[in-house]
């Protein structure tokens, strides 16, 4: 059994200095540093168990961070615009990358976008905010 290629022991530190503050600013960095080493892997390197552990442990992640997520989205109690805005940076890494499940990304933006609208469009009509954020989804959608 050989030793993992150095490209995916990296990406392992980034994603677990990632999981450890996933609400800090920086963490962004570390998940976007993470993702692109593993995806380097699935580029490049010519073993399949590497590529398979590669694409494992990226779906992984994208799998937990989307549970996270999806976890403070369902809590009222996380209203703050930078949070959101936050949420939803690490969501346009998630989605630029080549792991997860780009439907369930998709849903998780859409419901970010919305509590981010809710915030910043009180008083506005319900129609203005859907038009608004048909607009900014299409922007960001790949």
């Amino acid at each position: 059994m050989g030793t993992e290629p150095s490209e995916i022991v990296r990406a392992r530190e980034h994603l677990s200095s990632f999981e450890k503050r996933m609400m800090d600013k920086d963490s962004t960095y570390h998940l976007s540093e993470g993702l692109l080493l593993l995806e380097e892997v699935l580029e490049n390197d010519t073993g399949n168990t590497a590529r398979e552990v590669a694409r494992n442990i990226g779906n992984t992640y994208a799998s937990k961070i989307c549970s996270r997520i999806d976890k403070f989205l369902q809590d009222p109690k996380l209203t703050t615009e930078p949070e959101l805005e936050h949420l939803f940076k690490l969501l346009l890494e998630l989605d630029d990358s080549k792991f997860g499940d780009k439907a369930e990304i998709k849903k998780l933006k859409v419901e970010t976008v919305d509590r981010l609208f809710e915030e910043y469009f009180r008083g506005y009509t319900v129609e203005d905010k859907k038009r608004a954020i048909k607009k900014l989804l299409e922007k960001y959608d790949t």
